[in-house]
Order: C-alpha cells, then structure tokens, then sequence
C-alpha cells in the first residue's frame, strides 16, 4: 500500500440561512435537492440538463454555475406535477398526445 488512505470527499456545506435567491454551486444543487426534497438525482445529472434542457434555470459566470433556491423549488414543483401512477392515469388526465408518450 503507498501510504495514502482513501478518503471520502468533505462534506457540502449549504449557506445559511437559505433564502429563496441564495445562489448554490452545482454540488450544493444536488445536496439541496436531495436534503430538502428528498429528489435524488446522479451527480452527472445537472450538467448533463445544462446542456440538454430539461434542467433548473442555471446562472454561469465564467465557469463558475450557479442555482437559486427558488429555481430549484420551482423545477421540482413541475417535474412532481407531471408525476402519474400509472398510463391510465395519464390518459384520464388528458396528457396524452399532449407534449407526452
């Protein structure tokens, strides 16, 4: 063994207080979501949205990415509204055909 012991990575820390316009890092972002929305996303998955679409509304200075709070929210609000139990319950609700498979 070369001496050096594996480490995990240090904690996140997430500003406080939060305010619904505190901007959070990309990390920060993923540590929120999960923590205060229990909405688990991969850690590839926001940069993946930043350039795909799909994702929160995103600020960029430089390299350096930020979201608020509020966008955060919002994004989980909608992507929660377009949660179905089943394909039936998508049909009864008149979503399909409409923007959805």
């Amino acid at each position: 063994m070369s001496g050096l012991a594996s480490r995990a990575p240090p904690p996140i820390d997430l500003p406080n207080p939060l305010t619904p316009d505190t901007h959070l890092r990309t990390t920060q972002a993923l540590r929120y979501l999960r923590e205060n929305h229990n909405y688990h996303v991969g850690d590839t998955t926001l940069p993946s949205l930043r350039s795909k679409g799909g994702g929160p509304v995103f600020y960029a200075a430089g390299k350096v990415v930020t979201y608020t709070v509020r966008d955060l929210d919002g994004w989980v609000a909608q992507k929660r509204a377009r949660s179905f139990t089943s394909t039936a319950d998508r049909r009864a609700r008149g979503m399909a055909g409409a923007g959805f498979p």
